[in-house]
């Protein structure tokens, strides 16, 4: 299954970071003001608490794309995380489904 970053975030609704007044991104529309939670803290500890199918990394991969993907992932390149409203379908957990949102392609970020 493939999303747009657009689609994601209408069909599963990432929450606010209410632990972070500051906490970053912003969609175009300007309606995602304060989504992401750090890789740290509080945030991180919050993070760790919700149900493992609400939570997805935001990081760079391999390729230098900027990307979101489903689960919870730790290490080098991992930005940030969100915790969304809506769960993922049982069939995305499993690896072969797995679900990574290209959010900005390394060619635009030279």
């Amino acid at each position: 299954m493939e999303y747009t970053i657009d689609e994601w975030e209408t069909h599963f609704k990432p929450i606010i970071n209410h632990l972070d007044p500051q906490a970053s991104w912003q969609t175009e529309d300007g309606h995602g003001t304060g989504l992401m939670f750090e890789t740290y803290g509080d945030e991180l500890e919050f993070v760790l608490g919700q149900p493992a199918n609400k939570v997805w990394t935001y990081m760079d991969d391999e390729e230098d794309n900027l990307i979101v993907c489903a689960g919870f992932t730790e290490g080098l390149g991992v930005i940030g995380y969100f915790v969304t409203e809506v769960a993922r379908e049982p069939e995305l957990e499993d690896s072969s489904n797995h679900i990574c949102i290209t959010v900005v392609p390394a060619k635009e970020r030279a």
